[in-house]
């Protein structure tokens, strides 16, 4: 019975209704491998896919979630970021054997993290550097930011810019929108404001 099994099903062979998190995972090999906490600390982390447990009830928690209701916060934003760097860093460990980590999951859970990491440098209007790890990711988020940049601003040169450039570009522009606020610090020009952040983008 291998650990990634385990993480899937209890001892008696039946489908766990959720994977069980690495803490979860270690507290199962403690009881029922006979091992030490250290033990089966690092077996589930050279064996197994589990993941913590806060970054699991993040995943299930936004799982079950409206559409509406998850736009990103900083902290949500960050901890997707982690998210995803794990799911990238599972093929990347020297520990795991080969057969394993080139398994058809594995390798569409890295397409799927890449194109994320992509997708994410789309939503961000001003720039800001990788928060990704994994090199795979953080290319392909760079890439797309860049170009998404490029999109909105008509004074970036047409070809994909350099990194240095956009963030020359972003830096003024977010200079711009600051001088804008402070401008219009009365409640009475709320509305102005407003307009004006608008047209600076």
């Amino acid at each position: 019975m291998t650990t990634e099994y385990r993480r899937w099903h209890d001892v008696f062979g039946h489908q766990r209704a959720l994977p069980l998190t690495r803490e979860a995972l270690v507290q199962e090999l403690t009881r029922h491998g006979g091992l030490s906490a250290s033990q089966a600390a690092a077996k589930v982390r050279a064996e197994s896919y589990a993941l913590p447990a806060t970054l699991q009830s993040w995943i299930v928690d936004r799982s079950q979630a409206d559409l509406a209701q998850r736009p990103l916060d900083r902290d949500e934003f960050n901890t997707l970021c982690r998210v995803l760097d794990a799911i990238s860093s599972i093929g990347n460990s020297s520990t795991r054997n080969r057969r394993h980590t080139h398994s058809p999951v594995i390798r569409t859970n890295a397409r799927i993290a890449i194109r994320s990491a992509a997708i994410l440098g789309c939503m961000i209007d001003t720039f800001m550097p990788s928060p990704f790890r994994q090199a795979a990711l953080s290319d392909a988020y760079a890439s797309f930011h860049a170009e998404h940049l490029a999109r909105l601003s008509p004074s970036l040169p047409a070809h994909r810019p350099s990194r240095e450039i956009v963030q020359r570009w972003s830096a003024a522009r977010t200079a711009r929108v600051r001088a804008l606020a402070e401008a219009r610090r009365d409640k009475e020009d709320v509305l102005a404001y407003t307009d004006l952040v608008d047209h600076a983008a």
